[in-house]
Parts: structure tokens; C-alpha cells; sequence
């Protein structure tokens, strides 16, 4: 019983293994004379015991889209002050949307609509369109964003429009409660919260509007609520700074910008 438990659940194909991005990674290292590596664990090894190296060849491998070069890749050992790409200036946005194609970048099911998609050219009109709304609002670079949402488009859209500012996103799930969140949101005094007006589990509606006033009620620095129809439920939008994701995103919107940042400067608040 004890040799079963050891064997591996799955294992990739040999055809699975010659297309994945690590193999492609490692032919790389070998094509530029930097590092023979002919399985995981040697890559691995590598990576710890030469970590400069290892991210610089990942940066140029990756061809991260950056305004300003990094003058050196890391500095120092110690996790909590070393220095990671001094002198970067990049946008993680602008290296996540760099393509704008018909591919599908984004494949969304829910327990109460059909399967969606979204092509990269249409997610960066979207990102594009929520960024300008959210500057005509007021965020600015250092801003936090908060999300009280479930695991749909409008989450992924919202972060990228707010990396592609400088903004900070932050975001918890809904069955956290009024009081998780709180506990949360509370902290971080965001400027601009993006809620859904409800949410389906397991066939059950779940309301979300009174948990978002009650929010904005308790967290002072929220500016604007943006609501996000769910079609899951009917009500009257009676919240106080609360508009209606539709309407707050216009249909004439500036040109998708992306503001250069230093390596270390905050992306997400995540809580453990």
C-alpha cells in the first residue's frame, strides 16, 4: 500500500513535457551558453544557488516589456532586505496585456450562465475603459482598490485597470462577511470599492448590498462603491456613493496608459 501512495498521480506526457514553457526556458539557457539544465531539479538547484542569474536570464527570456533597465538583479541575501531589480521601471499590466489579439484570455463559468469568453483585444478595451473611469474618479499611483467579488471578469479586468494606474488592488471573497472583511478593507483605507450585487453557491442567492453599505458606512476613505449587476437578483440601488459598474465605466474612454513603477513598488494586498 505504502508503493502506491509514492507514485505520482499524473505525470505529463513526453509530448506535454517538449511544449511546456519550462522545457522552451532551459533549451533557452542552453541556446545563450548560460546553464545546462536537462531536468526540474537540476533548473531548480540552479535557481537557488545562483538567483541573479537565474532572474536575469528568466527577465530576458520572458522579454519583460520595461521603460528603464534594471542596474542590477539582486543585492543581498537576506529575504527582508534584499533589493530586487534596482532601478527597474516596468508596469505588471502592461507585460500581462501585451497581447491583443482574438485569443481567448479569459474562459469564465458561473452555476447560473453558460460558459463565456473574452479575447485579449476585448479585455484591453475593457481594462482600458474601467482605467480611465477609475482616473476620472480620482485614483491616482499608491491608491487602494478594493474588491468585495467572486471569482469572474470584472475581478481580473479591475486589477489590470488598477496596476495599469499605480493603484493597489486588494480583494476578498464574499462569504467572508461584513466583519472579515472589516477586518480586512478596514486596514488598508481604500479609496474606490468594487462589490457584486450578489452571488449564487450551490443554488442559493446571496445578497451583497447590504454588506457593501454597511462597508462604506464604517470605512470612511471609500470614495465611490461600483456595483456590479449579477442579474442574480432584483433591488433598488439606495447606497450612498454607489453607481452602477455599467454606468460608471463609459463607452468614450482614453487610450489605455500604463504608469512606469519602480520593481518594488505595491501591487496587491493579499491576507493569510
Amino acid at each position: 500500500m505504502s508503493n502506491e501512495l509514492e507514485q505520482p498521480i499524473w505525470r505529463p506526457s513526453d509530448t506535454d513535457v517538449f511544449k511546456a514553457n519550462m522545457t522552451s526556458f532551459m533549451n533557452y539557457l542552453f541556446s545563450q551558453n548560460i546553464k545546462t539544465c536537462t531536468n526540474y531539479e537540476e533548473l531548480y538547484e540552479w535557481s537557488l544557488n545562483h538567483s541573479g542569474m537565474f532572474w536575469k536570464s528568466f527577465w530576458d527570456f520572458c522579454d519583460i516589456i520595461h521603460s528603464e533597465a534594471p542596474t542590477s538583479i539582486l543585492e543581498g541575501d537576506d529575504i527582508r532586505k534584499a533589493v530586487w531589480f534596482r532601478n527597474a521601471k516596468l508596469n505588471f499590466a502592461e507585460n500581462l496585456l501585451r497581447k491583443n489579439s482574438n485569443d481567448i484570455a479569459i474562459k469564465y463559468r458561473s452555476e447560473t450562465k453558460p460558459t463565456d469568453y473574452i479575447r485579449y483585444s476585448e479585455l484591453n478595451e475593457k481594462v482600458a475603459a474601467l482605467a480611465s473611469a477609475l482616473k476620472k474618479a480620482g485614483v491616482d499611483k499608491g491608491d487602494r482598490v478594493a474588491a468585495l467579488i467572486t471569482n469572474r471578469p470584472e475581478a481580473i479586468i479591475g486589477m489590470l485597470a488598477a496596476s495599469s494606474i499605480g493603484a493597489v488592488w486588494s480583494s476578498c471573497s464574499p462569504d467572508f462577511g461584513y466583519q472579515g472583511v472589516l477586518d480586512r478593507f478596514g486596514q488598508i483605507k481604500p479609496k474606490i470599492l468594487l462589490t457584486i450585487d450578489a452571488y449564487s453557491y450551490n443554488g442559493k442567492v446571496f445578497d451583497m448590498i447590504y454588506t457593501a453599505s454597511k462597508l462604506a458606512d464604517s470605512i470612511p476613505e471609500i470614495e465611490e462603491i461600483i456595483v456590479i449587476d449579477s442579474d442574480l437578483q432584483e433591488y433598488d440601488l439606495e447606497i450612498e456613493k454607489a453607481v452602477y459598474y455599467d454606468d460608471f465605466v463609459s463607452d468614450e474612454y482614453e487610450e489605455l496608459t500604463f504608469e512606469q513603477l519602480p520593481f518594488d513598488h505595491p501591487l496587491y494586498i493579499m491576507y493569510s
